[in-house]
């Protein structure tokens, strides 16, 4: 497994040789041996020597790993927004090496693919749309794997949306009246709560 200083100086030389993916980089396998001028000298191999090449075939190896990981992201990625730290689970998850994984996140968040702040954003009016209340909201923000930051910039986004019609808005169309059985009103209450509305929330949307 690659440090992590390695790693993130594979982007670095990604960034160096090119704006796009690198493409068709040869890696070593147990059957194949990195080139050694000691074996076209036909001298004995130095240890020098012998641990530059390997170096360099470790490296090698890593620039296939980390542009196997950035082509894998930018395909999940097309299904749909993530945050940084969900894209790494979802590599992980797929094989590559945690330290492959996160220099891929890294250097896609370099080049502005992975916008966290936005996508939290987004998620946070999906749910308003959903008619989910705050808490709700931010417990699938975190669920998502988006940082503290981004979701306190994205509940900050809602300031203006006005949960209690909305919670309104779930009562009338899921209930259509309120039940005088404290049983079903208890009922209600429990499920607009799950929906992620607060107790005053609930009390003003059913005194409207």
């Amino acid at each position: 497994m690659m440090k992590s200083d390695k790693a993130f100086r594979l982007i670095d030389t990604l960034k160096e040789s090119s704006t796009q993916l690198p493409k068709n980089i040869p890696t070593f396998t147990e059957k194949q041996s990195p080139p050694c001028d000691a074996k076209k000298s036909g001298r004995g191999a130095v240890p020098g020597e012998m641990k530059t090449s390997l170096a360099q075939a470790e490296i090698t190896e890593g620039e296939g790993r980390l542009s196997d990981a950035i082509r894998k992201s930018m395909e999940l990625l097309g299904y749909g927004a993530m945050s940084q730290k969900k894209l790494i689970q979802k590599l992980t998850l797929r094989g590559f090496e945690p330290d492959v994984a996160m220099a891929a996140a890294a250097y896609l968040r370099s080049r502005g693919l992975l916008p966290e702040t936005e996508d939290a954003v987004r998620f946070a009016e999906q749910g308003v749309r959903k008619l989910w209340g705050p808490r709700r909201i931010k417990e699938d923000l975190y669920a998502r794997g988006f940082t503290a930051e981004a979701i306190d910039t994205a509940m900050d986004s809602l300031s203006r949306v006005d949960f209690v019609a909305n919670c309104a808005k779930v009562i009338s169309k899921k209930y259509g009246y309120l039940s005088e059985d404290p049983r079903e009103a208890k009922k209600m209450v429990a499920s607009l709560m799950r929906m992620g509305y607060t107790a005053s929330q609930i009390k003003a949307a059913i005194s409207q």
